[in-house]
């Protein structure tokens, strides 16, 4: 069927007089590179509880695309998909006689020959005593990640190949290396990136929260009470592709939303803007803003508890990674033209309330993606909502990395003194 279209004054977007409906993924595909852009509910998504819906005929401004690399999790209470990038710090747990209890408490190994004996070796343990014999020294409270046995002619001149997260190096330990290594999971808290990246194999494996964390406790108070002991376990990664869009209705001014592609049910169409440069300003100012805080995250959660503690996972995130996956607006003249009206005062003003600006004008928000190498991975389930406005749900916490602890491939290497009294002050 043949159909006529208009264009905005402020893009080559055709939109059809038509409605056209399209699942998300169809919709992602043929617009997604070229947002923002006004769309209308066709098919709308009932969920199992009352935070999963959206409605037919519901129009959203659909601003840009954002995506997520996720962890995803099993535990008794349901599957979880953990940001990489979350603020919450997780514990290793070495579980070889599947034995929980057993397990949080830890396995103490004198020395390195010991750590080797077990039918299982632990793939990450913490050193409990400064040792140092010849050119080979470690740290008490230095973290090692467990690679590889060096073999030698002379099994007594065997080494052990581990990488140093506290210093960010490779070390050879001899087998008579009295480390007393602990497997204790609250002495192995490192970030889901950490694990995933430096953890050779990390999948699966079991984790729990580190409570240790200042601000941890009180963020979980208003959560499910199960997450501050439940067990979890890594299963995979994988990228969650989502749209972030607002309701285009002043009266709802504010509501911010992340809506998975992957959610079958879900049909949209193309409408015209109605007024398209404040469309794009709109845009320019959320690029500036976005934060998970201000975000409904959407998900398919089976009950108000699960909800609690999904929203948890997706708004706690570290300091300086809110933006990433960011797809940000390819043509910046877009959102350069002046406004022929002023930017909606409402929206602008909830959201600024809701998170202050603290991009610069220049900034321009060329933000970076950083995503996983392949993206042909199974997206994490998760679905939608349109029900419900931002409110501040998440208390406020500020989780910032451990001192002692650096990944950076670019962190400066200490002087031989400088790394002798850093680990006479450890000792």
């Amino acid at each position: 069927m043949a159909t006529t279209t208009t264009q905005t004054e402020t893009s080559s977007i055709s939109i059809p007089t038509e409605k056209t409906a399209l699942s998300l993924p169809e919709f992602m595909k043929q617009y997604g590179d070229k947002l923002p852009l006004s769309i209308e509910v066709i098919t709308g998504y009932y969920g199992e509880s009352n935070q999963v819906t959206i409605s037919a005929s519901d129009r959203l401004n659909v601003h840009f695309v954002k995506n997520t690399n996720m962890v995803v999790t099993k535990s008794h209470f349901g599957d979880f998909a953990i940001p990489t990038n979350s603020a919450l710090e997780f514990c290793l747990v070495y579980n070889p006689n599947n034995n929980i209890e057993q397990a949080l408490k830890g396995f103490g190994f004198k020395t390195v020959s010991d750590l080797l004996k077990t039918k299982l070796p632990p793939k990450l343990v913490c050193c409990t005593k400064l040792w140092r014999k010849d050119t080979f020294t470690i740290a008490n409270g230095e973290l090692l990640v467990i690679l590889s046995v060096s073999q030698k002619q002379n099994k007594r001149d065997n080494s052990l190949k581990v990488y140093s997260i506290t210093f960010s190096e490779e070390k050879f330990l001899p087998m008579d290396c009295e480390g007393h290594f602990t497997t204790s999971a609250s002495s192995l808290h490192l970030y889901l990136q950490e694990i995933v990246q430096l953890i050779p194999d990390p999948f699966p494996c079991q984790v729990c929260i580190y409570l240790q964390k200042p601000g941890v406790r009180e963020l979980l108070m208003n959560m499910p009470h199960y997450l501050s002991s439940e067990v979890f376990t890594l299963t995979s990664t994988t990228v969650e592709i989502a749209l972030v869009a607002s309701p285009a209705y002043k009266e709802a001014a504010g509501i911010i939303m992340k809506i998975p592609i992957d959610i079958p049910e879900v049909k949209v169409a193309i409408i015209d803007s109605p007024d398209a440069h404040e469309l794009y300003a709109n845009t320019s100012h959320l690029l500036q803003v976005y934060n998970p805080k201000i975000v409904q995250n959407l998900s398919d959660a089976k009950s108000g508890e699960q909800y609690s503690a999904q929203s948890l996972f997706y708004s706690t995130i570290r300091t300086g990674y809110e933006k990433d996956g960011i797809q940000s607006l390819k043509d910046y003249d877009y959102i350069k033209v002046q406004p022929k009206t002023p930017i909606d005062s409402t929206y602008a003003d909830t959201i600024s309330k809701s998170f202050p600006i603290s991009a610069t004008p220049d900034d321009k928000n060329t933000l970076t993606e950083h995503l996983w190498p392949s993206l042909d991975q199974p997206i994490a389930q998760c679905s939608s909502t349109l029900t419900t406005p931002v409110s501040n749900m998440i208390p406020e916490i500020s989780l910032d990395k451990h001192d002692c602890v650096s990944t950076s491939k670019a962190a400066t290497k200490q002087t031989d003194a400088d790394h002798y009294q850093y680990i006479d002050r450890l000792a």
